[in-house]
């Protein structure tokens, strides 16, 4: 799941920026709530950094 939200948090980054993107957007998408989101990364920045851990790994 954590690379789904990853992928889709990605997606919507390069497509809105950051500022414009929420986590209520990629959980939407997702079809998840929001706290099943929290559950895997504490914030949006957290969420974002992963994307850089995940890519530049």
């Amino acid at each position: 799941m954590k690379q789904k939200i990853i992928k889709t948090a990605l997606k919507h980054f390069a497509i809105n920026g950051y500022k414009n993107t929420s986590m209520q957007d990629i959980a939407k998408e997702l079809n998840i709530t929001k706290p099943a989101l929290y559950y895997h990364f504490k914030n949006k920045n957290d969420l974002y950094n992963a994307i850089f851990i995940y890519f530049f790994s």
